[in-house]
């Protein structure tokens, strides 16, 4: 299972409906949503996280929890599904993709990050895939676009445990550009996944780079009839057309295919920056 999306926490109608309005003939309103959270609010709900043992701990409290769930499951959980030699591996190999999460790191990376050999990692990586505690995305490929980044993006799938494995609280987020644009992409991801995998008519998840790093889109929804919807995400409380560059050049290399771009912010409004391209604020996925 995943764990709680922002949608479930506040029990909005509205998140499950989501993907089905990307994929709608109906451009989004330009509108303020007045109750969009700000830039810090989006931080302590990644720090929160969605496990529900965890939602409503206190900060102290919370900062026991995670470190006790990684131990319980890497030395317990984990032995239902396969032999873990030694565990201690496994918690350093989900500590390296923490640093990486939303990032598509070379296996030599995790491998000697966690001291590892290369198949025992893959199998490492399948126990926490298939535990819900890591997201792989694959890379999308099409006729249409050349040489493109075969590897996987990796996410930590709850980013109260992502947040706690780099010890990282607000200040610490907001004071690093870097971390803290891996934390919201690993939010918004943990927002749109768990809906990814209920939906229906099915839309799958991929990620796009090119093998010159010239575009990447962070993800790309492919729904009913191979239509595409690209996802950019900014931490940022505004967006200009420079933003959707990426989603520019993706519009027009697959032409009528590509059904509509989307950059989340963390601001207010919903608004164009080109055609088939809206800014919308994160908040709009589950209001």
């Amino acid at each position: 299972m995943h764990s709680l999306a922002r949608g479930e926490i506040e029990a909005s109608a509205n998140a499950a409906d989501f993907l089905r309005q990307l994929f709608s003939d109906d451009d989004p309103v330009p509108a303020t949503l007045r109750t969009a959270p700000t830039i810090v609010d989006y931080v302590e709900y990644a720090i929160q996280g969605g496990f529900p043992e965890a939602l409503h701990l206190t900060e102290r409290a919370r900062g026991a929890w995670y470190p006790g769930y990684v131990d319980q499951l890497v030395h317990r959980d984990v032995s239902a599904l396969a032999e873990v030699r030694s565990p201690d591996r496994l918690a350093a190999l989900l500590h390296a993709v923490a640093l990486s999460s939303g990032g598509v790191p070379q296996a030599k990376t995790l491998t000697e990050a966690a001291g590892l050999d290369g198949r025992t990692a893959h199998t490492y990586l399948d126990l926490l895939d298939d535990l819900r505690i890591i997201e792989r995305v694959p890379a999308w490929s099409s006729n249409r676009l050349k040489r493109l980044v075969r590897s996987q993006k990796l996410y930590v799938a709850d980013t109260g445990l992502a947040t706690s494995l780099l010890r990282a609280d607000r200040n610490a987020i907001l004071s690093s550009g870097d971390l803290l644009g891996r934390i919201i992409d690993t939010f918004v991801a943990a927002q749109i996944l768990p809906l990814v995998a209920l939906s229906h008519p099915r839309v799958d998840a991929f990620h796009l780079r090119d093998s010159n790093g010239s575009h990447e889109v962070d993800l790309l929804l492919e729904g009913p009839g191979g239509s595409v919807v690209g996802i950019e995400i900014k931490a940022a409380n505004a967006v200009k057309p420079p933003a959707a560059r990426h989603l520019e050049w993706l519009r027009d290399s697959l032409g009528s295919t590509f059904k509509r771009g989307v950059v989340f912010h963390t601001g207010d409004s919903t608004y164009p920056l080109g055609e088939r391209i809206w800014a919308m604020p994160i908040a709009s996925i589950w209001h």
